[in-house]
């Protein structure tokens, strides 16, 4: 069993490189659909219809035009965060309450079905339709609001402009601010957790002839809540050190 999950491991890698290698030569600085970039939707990000209510007494509301529509089984639900993250502390993730509109392009680089998900004014995940390998998306969003984004399938990290969180700026003559999408630089051991998970039903983990603790790293399966947490803890920590907020 163990040479087998191995053998497919390595071809998998195999794959995965080969379609890094041609997404990284792609040329990324186009914005036509064209062959070698991604093809862009639209979609608005706006916070003025009647939706449900946030502690602010702001209503938003997301209106999607033209979205790539989730895959079957990738239904994804934000559960409560812990006081850091919901905005309970200084250095908590959350969108500012910002009425300055910023046009966006999300950019799907990777070979990986992308689930958007913008930080609410209250550091709450709310997902977007999901983005197809090789697409993009116009957005309509705010300077300064915060996005994630992850693998729909996984709920793996992955990257926006080589960063883990990506904040929309101002429009500078009339320019979109482009968010590119890719994977990050998994470690062999983070790969090879990804690829038992993707092969072998979760009952039968502690089945594998493996150490003990590999079948605890392969239950710690990736979650967007424990990310945030980390991140706002991070930026915690950066802010008590005199960085600027």
């Amino acid at each position: 069993m163990l040479l087998a999950l191995q053998a497919t491991f390595v071809t998998r890698t195999l794959v995965l490189k080969t379609q890094a290698h041609a997404y990284l030569g792609s040329d990324l600085g186009t914005e036509t659909t064209t062959n070698r970039s991604p093809q862009l939707q639209h979609a608005a990000h706006a916070h003025l219809a009647p939706a449900r209510a946030t502690s602010n007494g702001h209503r938003p509301a997301h209106a999607q035009r033209s979205c790539s529509p989730p895959p079957a089984g990738a239904s994804w639900r934000p559960a409560p965060l812990c006081a850091c993250a919901r905005g309970g502390g200084r250095g908590a993730l959350r969108s500012p309450n910002s009425r300055e509109p910023a046009q966006v392009i999300f950019r799907n680089w990777s070979p990986r079905l992308v689930l958007p998900v913008w930080l609410d004014f209250e550091g709450r995940p709310q997902s977007y339709p999901v983005l197809q390998p090789g697409t993009g998306r116009r957005m309509h969003s705010y300077v300064g609001h915060l996005w994630l984004f992850r693998d729909a399938g996984t709920d793996d990290r992955l990257l926006v402009n080589k960063m883990e969180v990506f904040e929309p700026t101002r429009n500078v003559d009339g320019n979109y601010i482009l968010a590119d999408i890719t994977l990050p630089v998994f470690t062999l051991k983070e790969r090879c957790l990804q690829v038992v998970r993707s092969l072998v039903n979760p009952v039968d983990y502690r089945r594998l002839d493996i150490v003990q603790s590999l079948y605890e790293e392969l239950e710690d399966h990736p979650n967007i809540r424990k990310d945030i947490i980390r991140l706002s803890l991070e930026r915690s920590e950066m802010l008590r050190n005199g960085a600027p907020e």
